[in-house]
């Protein structure tokens, strides 16, 4: 109880922080600055790139909205820095962002994940397919050479070896030129970080010894499959995540989980010893076998995930994608309630139960599946919404029992009742299903 509360009050803080960055980013957002060709006033707003209609979709307020074509246009300035350049491909008007603006000019189609270098405005395409071939065309072959005997970095198709090339090929030629380093900023590797909540539905089945094997050597012809028991989890920690490019991302979630089998019964789990009984009637109304109940387990957890983004742009407000990675968990301690019966009369049982806990560290390896969506609220704030499927083992715990109390119900004596003993003192494996739906509010450096 006392953890759900907890996790009730983290919860309501998380969304309380949520909302407040919603405000915080309607009060506080910068707008967007559109220029034309015709030299009219520029205007300020929030807008938005629409590259198959060819036109920029303006906010003039809540109610109000406006379509810009994009041969009207002579550049734009996203609130973020990115400048853009109306120029025309293939005989129609394209935005493009501007990296580099000299003899040599470097720019971007965001669209088609194309970059161009205007010379003398002349547009030269550059494609991944044909990078090699396409540059000592653009260039010449003789300052190729000269850069890679400098630079000795084979021709690539990435933004940082044609910035340095550009910028070499402009120095060579001894011509000014101006790099626009915030429109640069989508290309450099992005940092994130986050409060992470969730809801998780979990299975858990175990593999123990039989009882023929207790305290045996153990072969795996001698572990049995339980059924599965179901729980509920609301983990919470921190999700860490480095974006890569536009499309790949590594994420690192670091959360805690209290897991508590609620439906856990389970009988002949072990037995234990009659000691000091005066009389072989009363010996006969112990039953030594053990059963078993509200197993609980404590895990600290790491789950690794890459990310394939489905966004074709930087403008993409909603960017769905899809994940898998491996999973670490460390067992930090475990419960487990053992209970014996005493048959008071033919028709009248009674119980006596102890509680014991593990403190023992155990290793869970596992894999997740999933997907989720980002939206960014701002510039620097992202709300991630995801679900996803987890699948692990705990291979060989060690339960080393301790006891913490016990409940005598029994009209005889507790130390007539000697140790118990059972499966779970024993190597046993853990295996864990798990369903995740949850959320994490990121702040992008």
């Amino acid at each position: 109880m006392k953890t759900l509360f907890m996790n009730n009050k983290i919860f309501t803080l998380y969304f309380t922080l949520l909302f407040c960055v919603q405000g915080a980013v309607a009060q506080t957002s910068v707008s967007d600055s559109i220029f034309f060709n015709d030299q009219s006033a520029a205007i300020a707003a929030n807008a938005r790139i629409d590259y198959r209609g060819k036109f920029i979709s303006v906010s003039l307020s809540k109610k109000e909205k406006s379509q810009i074509d994009f041969s009207r246009i002579s550049h734009f300035k996203k609130a973020d820095g990115r400048y853009y350049e109306q120029i025309p491909v293939n005989g129609l008007p394209e935005l493009l962002v501007l990296f580099i603006r000299g003899k040599f000019s470097l720019l971007y189609q965001e669209k088609e994940n194309l970059f161009y270098v205007q010379v003398n405005d002349s547009l030269k395409v550059i494609s991944n397919e044909y990078v090699k071939l396409a540059l000592p065309v653009i260039f010449g072959q003789q300052k190729m050479d000269a850069f890679f005997l400098e630079t000795n970095v084979s021709p690539n198709y990435s933004i940082k070896y044609l910035k340095k090339l550009v910028t070499f090929v402009n120095g060579e030629e001894g011509g000014e030129q101006v790099v626009y380093e915030k429109s640069l900023g989508e290309f450099k590797t992005s940092f994130y970080i986050g409060p992470y909540v969730a809801f998780g539905l979990n299975m858990t089945s175990f593999d123990l010894q039989t009882l023929g094997q207790v305290g045996g050597t153990a072969t795996p012809e001698n572990y049995f499959r339980t059924e599965y028991y179901k729980n509920y989890t609301l983990p919470v920690g921190l999700q860490f995540a480095v974006e890569l490019t536009r499309n790949f991302k590594i994420e690192v979630n670091s959360y805690a989980t209290r897991n508590k089998l609620k439906n856990f019964s389970m009988d002949n789990v072990g037995s234990y010893f009659v000691m000091n009984v005066p009389s072989y009637t009363l010996f006969k109304k112990f039953d030594t076998i053990l059963s078993a109940k509200n197993y609980s387990y404590n895990a600290w957890n790491f789950d690794f995930a890459l990310h394939y983004s489905f966004a074709r742009n930087s403008q993409t407000k909603v960017r769905p994608y899809v994940m898998a990675g491996p999973n670490v968990a460390f067992m930090s301690r475990t419960e487990i309630t053992l209970s014996a019966k005493f048959n008071n009369s033919e028709n009248s049982v009674s119980t006596i139960q102890r509680w014991y806990k593990s403190d023992n560290d155990d290793l869970m390896v596992a894999l997740s599946l999933g997907g989720g969506v980002h939206y960014n609220l701002s510039k620097h704030f992202i709300l991630n919404v995801f679900a996803k499927y987890q699948q692990g083992v705990y291979p060989k715990i060690h339960m080393a029992q301790k006891l913490l109390g016990e409940q005598n119900d029994t009209p005889v004596p507790s130390n007539n009742f000697g140790a118990f003993g059972s499966r779970f003192e024993h190597r046993y494996y853990l295996y864990s299903r798990m369903m995740v739906v949850g959320t994490s509010l990121l702040y992008k450096f």
